[in-house]
């Protein structure tokens, strides 16, 4: 098993998170009166920051992942009967 390929997708996405979600952050605090700016960029941004750095990786994992396969994967190529399974695809007896 190798090293995780981490592609420029995988950075920028937390990142651009990180820069959307700052609207939401900023008016939550507000209408439920907690916005103090000096706690806000010590303790938020430092921890914002963190869990980016991550994301990065865990985004670079979760796309290594073969989940595509899954939901691409051709009911007819496999091995149940098909007249035995239901419209969601459960097998029954």
């Amino acid at each position: 098993m190798g090293f995780m390929k981490i592609t420029i997708r995988d950075m920028i996405r937390p990142i651009a998170g990180l820069f959307a979600i700052q609207p939401v952050v900023v008016g939550y605090m507000a209408l439920t009166g907690t916005l103090d700016w000096s706690s806000y960029l010590n303790t938020g941004w430092g921890l914002q920051i963190a869990i980016t750095i991550y994301l990065i990786f865990f985004y670079a994992w979760f796309e290594g992942l073969p989940i595509e396969d899954f939901f691409n994967e051709d009911p007819q190529a496999s091995s149940e009967d098909p007249e035995k399974s239901d419209s969601i695809g459960s097998f029954q007896l």
